[in-house]
């Protein structure tokens, strides 16, 4: 087990973060997941991964999430590459990373600059940040365009 030590001294183990609504899970979510379970097995880590919740899910992609939350949450805390699922309530995830103690964090290059705050706040405490391609073939908001051309229904 490839241990870092915290701002006290001490060795704690790797503890990897990604966070996502997970909205209508597809391939792609699973691949991601798999990368950072083996980047974390590979040092001996876990794997926690934070579940966006409804509310946050209004409160930043102004829509509702077409599955709730409680589906969402079992889906990634069922899954077998997950070490821990848990829940995130608000957008800024440095109360997230620093409640679990992480020291990896990944995420989809779509997401780098919207969370420049929290990447900036790892680097500084000494974590490290792994960056993963957008897929090209999958997104949640793709297979949610789809769904509503097919049905007829008109959205903005």
């Amino acid at each position: 087990m490839q241990e870092v030590r915290n701002g006290t001294g001490f060795k704690m183990k790797r503890k990897f973060l990604l966070v996502g609504s997970w909205d209508m899970f597809h391939y792609a979510h699973l691949l991601m997941i798999r990368k950072a379970k083996s980047l974390s097995d590979a040092v001996g880590g876990e794997i926690i991964v934070g579940v966006n919740t409804d509310s946050l899910n209004i409160k930043y992609k102004k829509r509702k999430a077409i599955i709730p939350y409680k589906h969402r949450f079992e889906i990634i805390r069922s899954l077998r590459e997950v070490d821990e699922a848990v829940p995130n309530y608000i957008y800024n995830l440095i109360p997230l990373i620093k409640r679990h103690k992480i020291t990896d964090y990944a995420l989809s290059r779509e997401w780098v600059d919207r969370k420049a705050k929290e990447i900036s706040y790892l680097k500084s405490i000494g974590c490290k940040v792994h960056i993963f391609p957008r897929s090209k073939t999958i997104s949640s908001t793709d297979i949610r365009n789809k769904i509503l051309r097919l049905s007829g229904i008109k959205h903005g």
